[in-house]
């Protein structure tokens, strides 16, 4: 661990962060350009280093730092800190294996510190008038600090945390403003304030407290809760949102907890119910119910991203061994889950049910989960439907309601809940009250079953680019006009087209067959 000297702004290099005491911060980074100064990296903090002042031997290297990081030590070194630590210069970023490192080390180096201070650049020092800073609208409320992704391990990890204002003046602690943080980032404020370990919230939990924030890049969606569920896993920059993915098979490995399948839409009972004496046979299944071919992200047993958390901020881990005596049976195993071709394998008791309502009866599975929802008493399960072909394969989530008999069975939707009717008939999840789990445990069959957790790579591709597919499927117009680069005419014109170059824009071609 690299930190600077809070007087002379040298470095230093420690092996364990528990033997030195230092201050560390929190920020947003500036971005340039900008009114921000942009941020010292480590190459440039070196050079600043070596560079000697002949009109003034022994001065401070801080003189020549930018305004940030002198203001973070002189209030580190005025409350009696000797180190100070900021991710802006103390990491080589140039050295992907520093880098890994940092990045897998960094909650630890936050829990170790002696005090965290929050440097708000963009929220002014409040008034003294009372309930200022929690008014609706406030600057505080506002700050882009309780937005960003990296900054929720930042507020979790150390026990001491005091947030200054853009002048560096003291606003307030985690613990003095714990029911405004609690309003503001949806963290429980025993949490905060440390009542409560982050050990004992859910994985749904703890996701949907991500979900409210956003990353610069798409890795640092998972990179940046590596501290939050206490795993590690190798750095890979270019790997996009697989590295979410990488993040929850992390998190099966390690943390019995089930919650972390249950996101998406839930069924409600008050329009659908479950028809338990038709059940469908699952070794045969109805090749009008198996869906043929589907686009839907929600359909894969692992989240896409946290976003999708955002309804599950209630969810609980049910214990396993009362999960295993609700359904009568022993405690014989522990759930496991292993990655192969076919997707995750597991180990679920599986129940055939059919959805039935006005419109239409669904005929489909569910898996029942060890995750509760205590504002109902009732268990999560998972709506699954057999792969066509495939006994032991299934996807999650059915399409139910009218569009069910419109679309023939198949789940062929947009993945984006927003941009599509059809989604918003899709299913994830049910809940299943712990009578009924007791009234039909006879009926549940404990079966390993696959599940993909992630699209091919030619469905991944279809949903990078859904929305130009999106905006072709809504043209109204049957004329259709493409920019096409001017390197490629060329080509067209070889394959037996004409090219008609149109007046009003230079970029749009008419492309029409030679022939005509």
């Amino acid at each position: 661990m690299r930190v600077l000297h809070t007087k002379t702004g040298q470095f230093h290099s420690f092996e364990d962060p528990r033997e030195v005491r230092y201050a560390i911060l929190s920020h947003v980074w500036a971005k340039g350009p900008g009114p921000h100064i942009p941020e010292l990296t480590y190459q440039e903090a070196r050079d600043l280093q070596n560079q000697k002042d002949e009109q003034n031997i022994g001065a401070s290297v801080l003189s020549r730092f930018p305004a940030k990081i002198r203001n973070f030590c002189k209030i580190a070194a005025e409350h009696g800190y000797e180190y100070a630590w900021t991710d802006a210069c103390c990491i080589n970023k140039t050295s992907s294996s520093e880098l890994s490192e940092a990045i897998n080390s960094m909650y630890d180096w936050y829990r170790y510190a002696g005090v965290c201070y929050v440097y708000l650049h963009d929220v002014p020092t409040p008034t003294s008038e009372p309930g200022a800073l929690a008014r609706r609208g406030s600057l505080f409320r506002q700050s882009v600090w309780h937005q960003r992704g990296w900054t929720l391990q930042e507020l979790l990890a150390p026990s001491v945390v005091v947030f200054l204002s853009s002048e560096w003046s003291i606003i307030g602690t985690k613990h003095t403003l714990a029911a405004l943080l609690e309003d503001i980032t949806k963290v429980d404020r025993d949490v905060l304030t440390g009542r409560k370990s982050l050990e004992k919230v859910s994985v749904a939990c703890r996701m949907s407290w991500a979900s409210l924030r956003n990353t610069t890049r798409d890795e640092d969606e998972a990179y940046s809760l590596l501290g939050i569920f206490g795993v590690n896993m190798r750095t890979n920059y270019g790997e996009g949102r697989y590295a979410f993915i990488r993040l929850q098979q992390e998190i099966l490995k390690q943390i019995p907890d089930q919650t972390i399948f249950a996101w998406g839409p839930v069924l409600s009972r008050k329009k659908f119910s479950f028809n338990y004496d038709a059940p469908t046979n699952r070794a045969d299944p109805d090749p009008q119910v198996a869906s043929k071919e589907t686009s839907s992200l929600y359909q894969y047993l692992l989240a896409p991203s946290p976003e999708v958390f955002k309804g599950s901020s209630h969810l609980i881990n049910f214990p396993w061994d009362e999960f295993m005596q609700l359904l009568g049976v022993a405690p014989s195993h522990r759930p496991t889950y292993t990655t192969t071709p076919y997707g995750i394998r597991a180990h679920l008791p599986l129940l055939s049910v059919v959805i039935d309502n006005a419109q239409t009866k669904v005929p489909t599975c569910v898996a029942l989960l060890a995750c509760k929802d205590p504002r109902h008493n009732d268990l999560m399960v998972l709506l699954i439907r057999s792969q066509p072909q495939q006994r032991w394969d299934y996807f999650v989530g059915v399409l139910v309601g009218e569009l069910h008999e419109l679309m023939g069975g198949t789940d062929n939707i947009n993945p984006f809940p927003t941009s599509s009717t059809f989604s918003n008939h899709y299913y994830r999840m049910a809940r299943l009250s712990l009578d009924g789990v007791k009234k039909f445990r006879a009926q549940f069959s404990w079966e390993d079953i696959h599940v993909p957790h992630w699209p091919s790579l030619a469905s991944y591709n279809l949903h990078r680019d859904v929305r130009y597919h999106t905006a072709l499927r809504n043209t109204t117009s049957d004329q259709l006009n493409l920019s096409i680069s001017p390197w490629s005419h060329e080509v067209l014109k070889a394959n037996g087209y004409r090219i008609t170059q149109d007046r009003c824009a230079d970029s749009v071609v008419q492309l029409t067959d030679a022939k005509d």
